[in-house]
This record gives structure tokens, sequence and C-alpha cells, in this order.
């Protein structure tokens, strides 16, 4: 028998099993690989749907925070009419639920650590003689021109920063970006302790172009009435009855007229006329600051390029025109010992006697009794309210300035600050890479760059700060808003310098008060210490990186960045809630141990049936067995009941019974078969057949 045709057969078999085989194992690599790239992308999705969320979440919580100030500071509006400042709390609770707060927390805006900055204590860029804000002090002449030149149609004042021309982003705002840094570490600290929960106390720093001039040129001109309520100023125009009446009405009856008399009829243009009119007639000066809140001048109710003397700082007051040093300080020293209420009379610079009447009506066009519009800054985020002190995660910071005019009142600006100290570190780095590549003049321009380059590093490495520096700040006693503002303070002229030609000498700042010097050696002395303390770390961090085997080297502290810290935080909130998919299953779960399904819940009603009723098959089988067991019992009491003879007697041809009468004929006519009965009617079974065949033989 030949076996090779057999063998080649199964050889074949073999080999077209073989590649079905890995046809399938094909099949099922391209399958994983699909479900795979679907599964990533799920995930992926499922994450980006999670951080929109988050941040749909974080924006909200921002801008209820904003309308949560803005609620705080309407209910103070009699107080601003009053003259005084309005407080915020250093924190607002927005909601609670499920264990977990929802606040907004006040950071310092202002140069000394103030929550809420006057907008019409400043200067409006607007229509601004650039020699008046060269008065401040803060910048020099050339960078006065061109702030006044992009700010009169600029929307903010972040508008106005040209590094060319001295005018960087931390001499025109001032050292934001390391405030909020700042502010946001201690937000994120959970040993931040108690009492303001975090808040940042007040610090000294020079002045910024943000803190002496504004975008906001024009209020609303509102006033306080004869009771102390708010009441709309009247448009005085070319001595309309209607302000002459608003003058009668807060003086008394006949001034506008003496007052119209005074100027021959002329139609007064501003406050400064007024204030002639009420001289040259003679009207008492405590007088004089009703029929200022009755009236103003012009043919629309709104006050225009005017300071708000109540809180304007010195800098400002000495730039007014006709002002200068020696009455600002008039005027500071007569406002601090002002008592309540009497700031909102605009003539108290008179009636106090720190100006003459006719300095008052020199600068009276410039100035106005109140401000309706503020400045704050709001950092909003979610913490742990069962634990005092929690640290704030999704933290959100903007910057509001609130017009307390109208009522309800309305956001003049919104501004996300939240990542300015990242933009801040990446513009200041690109500074620092054109510098080095020399694009910014001769090597004594160079110089003097760095040197504001090195400040303005520091306050960015502040912001960007690694744990490591902050325990070394912490231990120094230093901060970074007074770093940063001591180095701006000590390359004030470098930073106008450095845009000219190399044989122009820094412009010096035309005036420096003591308390500013003051600050400066303070601040110089503790930046030193700083330094050394630093030093002394790295020399400790040297010697314990090189210290022998059997003595371990201390830990170095891990760093990380502001958004390393951020999705840390998210990822230990992730482990700790859960999606609205596991939840769902969760319940699912739980359910399909209590439930059951509709098969199971069948399934267990006939196991219950089953045990009570029984089938047709078995009812039937049940009453054939009783009948049975009744048809027994029926026969064996009638087999007890059959006479003896019966039972014993035997049937045979010589042994017959006698026919009963009757019994023989009754089966013929019948037409049965003939059959012996009993006497009790019983049928004679098997001997019927022989008693038949002896009858039918019988004659």
């Amino acid at each position: 028998m030949n076996l090779y045709p057999r063998i080649r057969r199964s050889s074949a078999r073999a080999a077209r099993r073989g590649v079905v085989m890995l046809a399938v194992l094909v099949v099922l690599a391209v399958a994983a690989l699909v479900a795979g790239g679907l599964l990533a992308a799920a995930e992926a999705e499922h994450a980006g749907l999670a951080a929109m969320r988050d941040r749909t979440q974080q924006r909200a919580i921002a801008w209820s925070g904003c309308q949560a100030v803005a609620a705080l500071l309407s209910a103070q509006r009699q107080t601003i009419a009053d003259g005084e400042t309005p407080e915020l709390p250093d924190e607002v609770l927005l909601y609670e639920a499920d264990g977990a707060q929802a606040v907004a927390r006040i950071l310092p805006v202002g140069p000394s650590g103030e929550r809420l900055v006057s907008e019409c204590a400043k200067f409006a860029l607007a229509g601004l003689d650039p020699a008046v804000l060269a008065a401040t002090g803060v910048i020099d002449a050339k960078a006065a021109a061109a702030a006044v030149a992009r700010g009169g149609t600029a929307d903010a004042i972040e508008s106005i920063v040209q590094p060319e021309v001295g005018l960087t982003a931390d001499r025109v705002i001032g050292p934001v970006a390391a405030g909020i840094a700042a502010g946001v570490r201690r937000l994120q600290d959970s040993n931040s302790g108690s009492g303001a929960r975090g808040a940042i106390p007040a610090r000294v720093r020079t002045l910024a172009v943000a803190d002496v001039a504004t975008p906001f040129s024009a209020q609303r001109a509102l006033g306080s009435g004869v009771a102390g309520a708010i009441i709309q100023r009247q448009p005085l125009g070319a001595w309309s009855s209607e302000g002459m009446a608003a003058i009668d009405a807060h003086s008394v009856g006949g001034t506008a007229e003496r007052m119209r008399s005074a100027l021959a009829g002329e139609t007064p243009t501003n406050q400064g006329e007024l204030v002639r009119a009420m001289r040259l007639s003679q009207i008492p000066v405590d007088k004089w600051s009703a029929v200022l809140d009755a009236v103003i001048a012009g043919d629309s109710a709104v006050e225009r390029r005017q300071i708000d003397i109540a809180n304007a700082p010195e800098e400002v007051l000495r730039a007014i025109p006709s002002v200068g040093t020696e009455l600002a300080a008039k005027m500071i020293q007569a406002r601090a010992s002002l008592a309540a209420g009497e700031r909102a009379q605009l003539a108290w610079p008179v009636t106090s006697g720190a100006l003459t009447p006719e300095e008052f009506e020199a600068i009276a066009p410039f100035i106005c009794a109140r401000s309706w519009l503020w400045r704050t800054r709001v950092a909003t985020g979610v913490v742990d309210g069962l634990q005092e002190g929690s640290a704030m995660r999704g933290i959100e910071v903007w910057e509001v300035v609130i017009d307390l005019a109208e009522d309800p009142p309305r956001f003049a600006s919104i501004r996300d600050c939240t990542l300015l100290p990242i933009a801040s570190a990446l513009a200041e780095q690109e500074r620092t890479e054109q510098a080095t590549r020399g694009e910014r003049g001769s090597v004594a321009s160079d110089e003097v760059v760095d040197d504001e380059l090195e400040s303005e590093v520091a306050i960015t490495s502040d912001a960007m700060q690694s744990d490591r520096e902050n325990q070394v700040i912490a231990d120094s006693g230093s901060d970074p808003m007074i770093d940063s503002a001591a180095d701006q303070s000590d390359d004030d002229g470098a930073g106008a310098g450095s845009a000219g030609d190399a044989g122009e000498t820094p412009a010096k700042r035309p005036w420096r008060s003591p308390a500013a010097d003051a600050v400066r050696t303070a601040d110089a002395a503790r930046r030193a210490e700083n330094e050394q303390r630093q030093a002394a770390q790295r020399e400790r961090d040297a010697q314990g990186a090189w210290k022998p085997a059997g003595e371990p080297a201390p830990e170095a502290r891990p760093w990380t960045t502001l958004a390393d810290r951020e999705k840390q935080s998210r990822e230990a909130d992730s482990r700790g809630w859960s999606t609205l998919a596991d939840r769902e299953r969760a319940d699912r779960e739980d359910r399909s141990g209590k439930w059951k399904t509709l098969s199971d819940r069948e399934r267990d009603d006939r196991e219950s049936r089953s045990k009570e009723w029984k089938s047709l098959g078995e009812q039937e089988r049940e009453r054939r067995e009783a009948r049975d067991a009744e048809e027994r019992a029926r026969r064996k009491e009638q087999w007890a009941s059959t006479p003896q003879r019966f039972r014993t007697m035997r049937w045979d041809d010589k042994d017959v019974p006698p026919d009963p009468a009757g019994v023989a004929s009754r089966a013929r006519e019948s037409g049965k078969d003939e059959e012996q009965a009993t006497a009790s009617g019983s049928s004679t079974g098997g001997l019927s057949g022989r008693w038949r065949r002896r009858s039918d033989s019988s004659p």
C-alpha cells in the first residue's frame, strides 16, 4: 500500500490550517489596534471634556466673585457719597456644596497694599499734557510724551507699554506679575494660617504709571443732596432755570442771581469760574461745597478729566497745575485731619486752611469731590470647607473696574490676570535674548539695560519660584513685591536712558521723598542679607552633595512649577472624585445586587408555583390512582359480602347451579350471552361460557 499520497495530503491540509491561523492572528491584531485607538481617542475626548468642564466652572466662579464684590460695593454707595473710602472683606463665600466652598479673596492692587483703588484719583491720559504726567516723578518727559500719545486712544493702561522709550511693563503697571504670583502661592499654601486665610498683607513699593494715570477720563456727575441722598447734578449751561433753581435750593434764595451778576451774565465753562462767581459775590466759604454739589458747568452732567482729591496720592496732587510740592503737602496734612463726612465737601482745602480761596479757584477746574470708579483684584477658587486654612485650587485672578455711579453697578473693565506671571516671564525672556544679541545699541547702553533686566528677571524668577527659593525668602523675611519695587526704584533712570544714544546720560527723577529713600535703604539691606543667606544655603548644599557614603546627603527639595502643582492637584481631585459614568455604573451594580431581572422574577415565580400547583398529567394520574384505589376497595368490599358458597364452589358438569327465575329468559330476550349471575347480581366471570354450553345442550 502506497502511503506517500496520504502523507502529501496531510501536509497540504496542515499548511492550509497554518495559513488560516496566521490570517486569524493578523485580523485579531488589527482589531486590537483599532480597539486601542478608539479607546485612546475616547480617553482623550473624556479628558478634554473634563478640562473644559473645569475651566468653565472656574470662570463661572470668577464671574460670581466679581459680581459679589460689585454687590458689596454697591451697598456702600452712600459711604462714597459721604466722601469715605469703601471697604471689602478679605474673603467672600460664594457657595458651599459637598464639603467644598467656592470663595473669592481680594488681593492688593494699590502701591501700599490697598484692596481698592480710586480710578478718578489719577490723571486721565486722554488730552493730558505730558508735562503734568512727568511732574509726578514716575517717568521722565520723553516717556510721558510717548505714554500720552498712545494712551489717548487706549482702553487699558497696558497699551502704553513701549520698552524702547523706557515704558517697560514693570514701570507701567508695577510688579503686578510678582504680586499675583506671590498671592497665588499663598492661596495654594495649606499652611497659610487663619485670620485673613492667605490674604497678602500690605506692602510698600514705588509708584508705577498705572498708579498715577488711567485710560478712564469721565464719570457721571453725582452729588449729595440736602438730606444726604445721592442726586444728579444739574448742568448749568447758559444759566438755565433748572441749574439756578438747584443752586438756590442748596443755599439761600437769590444766590444764583448774585453769581450770574458777578460774572456779568457770562456762561461759566468750568468749575473754577463758578468758584470765582461765588468768591466775587461774597458767598460764605462753607456754602461753596453745597453749590458745587448741586450743579456742574457745561451742558452735560459728566465730570471729565477731574481728580478725586479725597483719594489722590501726593504725587498726583503736586502735579495738578497751580499746586506744586508745598501746597500738595499741606493738602495731604489737612486731609488726614478731616472728620467723617468732611471729605465729601469739595471746598475742604479752603475750609481747613490748606489753600486760600484764590488758590482753590485756580485748581477747581481739575478736581472733584469723590470717585465712582474703583479698581480691585479678585482671586477665586475652591477650598475644602471641612479643613480650616485649606489650600485653594482652580484659581482664577481677575482685575475689574467697577462703575458705582450706576445702580446696579456696571463693570467698566474686566481683565483676566491668571496667566500674567507666565506672560511676564516670557516677555522678559525675550528681552533678555534681545539684549544678549546686542540689539539694544552700544555697550554702555547695554550695561544699563542689563541692570534693569537683572531686576525684572528677579521678578520673573520670583513669579515662577521653586520651593527651595520660597524657603530661603521665607527665612530671610523678604517679599517679592518689596524686592521688585526696590530694584525698580534703583533703575528708574536707567530704563529711560537705555533707549537713547550711548552718549546720553540717564535722566534723573526730579523729586525723591525721604520716605521712599528710607524704604529703598531698608530694601537694599534686606536684599543683601537675602543674598548672604542664599550663598550660605548654596554652600551647605554643596557640602551635603560631597559627604562620604556612610553619611546620607540631604535630599534636595523637588522643583515644581505652578502648572505642575495645579496638575497634581487635579489628579488628586480626580482620584477622590468620580465621573458621571463611574457613578452610573456603581448605581447599576448596586441595583443589580438588590433587584432582579424580569426573567429572574419569572423563574422564581414558576418555581414557587410548581411547589404549590401540579401539572394536568400529575392531576390525572392522581385521579386515576384515586379511582383505582376506590375500585379496589369496592371490589374488596364486594368480595367480602359475596356468599361463601360462591367463593368455594367449583363449577363442573355435575354441579350446575339452578337457573334463577327469569335469568335465562331475560338473557335470550336481550340478545346477550347467557350468564349465570349471583344473587347479588354480580357476574360469574369465566364460568359463563361453560354455563352457556350446558344450556344449549339441554332440551
